[in-house]
């Protein structure tokens, strides 16, 4: 790790063979400069844990081959541009945890040909409603979008994306009910930030195809009365952790 720091200058965009860029964890700040949508070749781009504010630059759409894209942990502002929709390389695209806002363009959701997909949006100030099109993305296999302030319902067609194995839409404003196609998603997992549902009671995920062992992170879950994990794939020992649930008073395993 170091500890760079002032702008990144716009010559890096004169850099035009570059294949690989990492400047992560270090203390870069301003905009991030629009010249490196000239970087063509680049197909890995990090800059996750600096001080990056402004926009992203919609040039960025410009790098065809780019097929992992991390942001995250800036300050960055603005949307994700319409241009990202070009990216039909990309497999991994994390920006959590910036101030980005607007809407999901539907452009990102289109990129459905993809052979593996990763898109990290939690910590964001997003608004609208999901997309459909999600449905499409046949290979992604996690969409956190956790905490930001997305409304309307779950999308049914998001049932279909069979090889999920994170979705998380916490803290957000949806309504209505959980579609019946989530069903489907039997490669999900049991995600670590259950414990922050600290006044959960019942937790019933009994029938389905979950795997592993335990997940130690049950154990904060202080409220919980009811446990039900039957009929799964579960193996390994009974976590000790799950001690600590005095309130627990039926246990199905």
């Amino acid at each position: 790790m170091n500890q760079l720091s002032g702008t990144i200058r716009p010559e890096i965009g004169k850099l035009t063979n570059l294949a690989y860029l990492d400047l992560s964890a270090n203390q870069f700040s301003g905009p991030n400069p629009p010249q490196i949508g000239s970087l063509t070749k680049l197909e890995t781009l990090y800059i996750f844990d600096n001080q990056l504010n402004g926009s992203i630059p919609g040039e960025l759409g410009n790098v065809k081959n780019l097929a992992e894209l991390s942001l995250d942990d800036n300050q960055l502002t603005g949307s994700i541009p319409a241009s990202f929709g070009n990216l039909r390389n990309l497999r991994t695209l994390s920006l959590h945890a910036n101030k980005l806002l607007g809407s999901i363009p539907k452009e990102l959701s289109r990129l459905d040909n993809l052979k593996v997909l990763f898109i990290d949006l939690r910590d964001n100030e997003f608004h609208g409603e999901l997309s459909s099109n999600w449905g499409k993305c046949k290979n992604l296999t996690d969409l956190p979008v956790a905490r930001n302030n997305i409304t309307g319902s779950i999308p049914p067609e998001i049932g279909n994306v069979k090889g999920f194995l994170g979705l998380d839409l916490s803290s957000n404003h949806l309504v209505g009910q959980i579609p019946k196609e989530f069903g489907k998603l039997t490669s999900l997992k049991i995600p670590k930030e259950i414990r922050r549902i600290t006044h959960l009671s019942v937790l019933d995920l009994s029938h389905n195809f979950l795997d592993g062992e335990m997940p130690t992170q049950l154990a904060g879950l202080l409220d919980l009365s009811n446990l039900n994990l039957s009929h799964n794939g579960f193996s390994g020992r009974i976590p000790e952790e799950l001690e600590s649930l005095t309130g627990l008073q039926d246990v199905v395993l």
